[in-house]
């Protein structure tokens, strides 16, 4: 059975890549929906076969045919219609993948290259806040830059108190991708946790439709699901009753870095100033017309009592 599903598999990637000749009324390649269900379909945690099941068909098939990429190309291919990777991040990735079966090795093409190293604190690491109080704590959100790895790739500039995130465009198949691979870190000890990060830390930032809402407007994520009630909804289903030890986290630096910006009393302080005066045009205008009041009423009254305590000759 193992082998009938690899060679059903391959002859899909080869198909849909036109290295093999197509059928006029084949049922899964005209039919233009059908892949996308196909797709999350060979996704699914409870559906994947060895990839050595996978290499051993391709193996055999490629030895009828003049010129075929790697399997780990035919991959990267035929799956760039759900993930859509930037064109200079697939070309480095389809040297670079391995995998036990087809979720982990598209797992794996997420994970950053940088290492980053687990805090070495001992006490209680805190989750951090929802987007609207971190704003209000005048912590700033935006897309990196450059174009990052992945979506994985998040940063926190301590310097300037600005998350940056790279930008995820959710729909049914992402959110599936997502949901899987959440669930493979779960099962297989030996997996890192940055998928269980990520939904933790996006669920933590997203805890209204509000905070979905300005994520949305700043590019950060994308909403294919529906309404912002969607996003959070989303979010809050697939990290719901999973294991997860932010110290041993891949963004545990950054879970303290973000905490330890919140809580300081003046970045707060400083930061409500600004998000209560400086929000809009109307509040400015009004806080410098008060100021500058303010300033006159004082010269008033030092000129009123410069001219009791020295009276003109």
């Amino acid at each position: 059975m193992l082998t009938l599903d690899g060679c059903f598999i391959i002859e899909l990637f080869l198909k849909v890549e036109n290295l093999v000749q197509r059928h006029g009324n084949d049922p899964i390649i005209n039919q233009s929906w059908m892949l996308c269900f196909i797709m999350r379909d060979l996704l699914r945690l409870e559906n994947q076969i060895p990839f050595f099941v996978l290499q051993s068909s391709f193996e055999m098939s490629k030895k009828s045919l003049a010129e075929v990429p790697s399997l780990t190309e035919l991959i990267l291919r035929f799956f760039n219609r759900m993930i859509r990777w930037p064109d200079e991040i697939r070309d480095k990735l389809k040297n670079q993948l391995d995998g036990e079966h087809l979720l982990h090795l598209l797992r794996s093409s997420f994970i950053p290259s940088s290492k980053l190293v687990p805090t070495g604190r001992k006490d209680l690491l805190q989750l951090i806040q929802p987007v609207e109080k971190l704003r209000v704590a005048g912590i700033k959100f935006r897309k990196p830059v450059e174009t990052a790895e992945s979506f994985l790739d998040i940063k926190f500039r301590r310097d300037h108190g600005v998350l940056e995130i790279p930008h995820l465009a959710i729909d049914d198949s992402i959110s599936s991708l997502i949901s899987n691979c959440v669930a493979l870190e779960q099962c297989f000890k030996h997996c890192s946790t940055h998928f269980t990060s990520y939904v933790i830390f996006m669920g933590c930032l997203i805890n209204t439709p509000v905070d979905a809402g300005y994520l949305r407007d700043h590019q950060i994520i994308g909403n294919s699901l529906g309404t912002d009630t969607e996003v959070v909804k989303f979010f809050n289903d697939v990290g719901k009753d999973i294991c997860f030890d932010i110290r041993q986290s891949y963004l545990a630096k950054l879970f303290e870095d973000v905490n330890d910006h919140y809580g300081n009393v003046w970045h707060g302080r400083w930061a409500g100033c600004k998000h209560k005066y400086f929000d809009s045009p109307w509040t400015f205008i009004s806080a410098m017309a008060a100021l500058m009041l303010l300033i006159l009423t004082i010269i008033q009254a030092f000129l009123a009592v410069y001219g009791y305590v020295n009276p003109p000759q």
